[in-house]
């Protein structure tokens, strides 16, 4: 007999956590959009052009002025750092965090942070952006919308409007090169 999993908190990050994330050449020939039950996505045969890895830090590690605008266990109790962006001459951004709150009912990203030459820019969303609502089973549906704006001193407008739907419509056992594990598809 098979079954489908259950996600739950349980699966998701915590502050401490490292996860990596293998940059593959091709998916070519692995049919991984058709929907069902009791799947098998074979991806063994893909290779490796190389790793990411997400590090997931305390919210009283971030800079201050976030810490204020993310108030830890309230808003926010993890954020992960982003990358700096330093290839736009005389535009530097550094310091960049999401953050993000794990509860035993949702996780959700609820803001990003930087440093644009040297002002650090706290942007909360309005709303919650819930990645995942819990627990998450096969045939869940649900959806999120959430933004944020902010006016930036001599260049210009940033905003970022969010509409979310999850579906999880697969449910099944992936196969990779680091071996085989139960899954649900959203």
């Amino acid at each position: 007999l098979s079954a489908q999993i259950s996600i739950t908190a349980d699966d998701m990050p915590a502050v401490g956590d490292t996860f990596r994330a293998s940059l593959a050449i091709s998916a070519e020939g692995v049919d991984y959009t058709t929907p069902g039950e009791d799947m098998i996505w074979d991806f063994q045969a893909l290779g490796n052009l190389g790793q990411e890895v997400d590090t997931f830090v305390s919210v009283s590690s971030t800079p201050f002025l976030y810490q204020l605008v993310f108030v830890y266990p309230l808003v926010s109790n993890m954020a992960k750092p982003a990358s700096d962006i330093d290839f736009i001459p005389g535009l530097n951004i550094e310091e960049s965090y999401e953050f993000y709150k794990l509860t035993d009912e949702s996780f959700s990203n609820r803001g990003f942070a930087t440093s644009f030459n040297e002002l650090p820019i706290p942007l909360k969303y309005d709303e919650p952006d819930y990645l995942f609502r819990f627990p998450m089973e096969y045939g869940d549906i649900d959806s999120s919308e959430s933004s944020f704006s902010v006016g930036l001193p001599g260049l210009g407008f940033y905003s970022t409007e969010r509409k979310r739907v999850n579906h999880v419509d697969s449910w099944g056992t992936i196969e990779t090169p680091y071996g085989s594990f139960e899954t649900i598809r959203v």
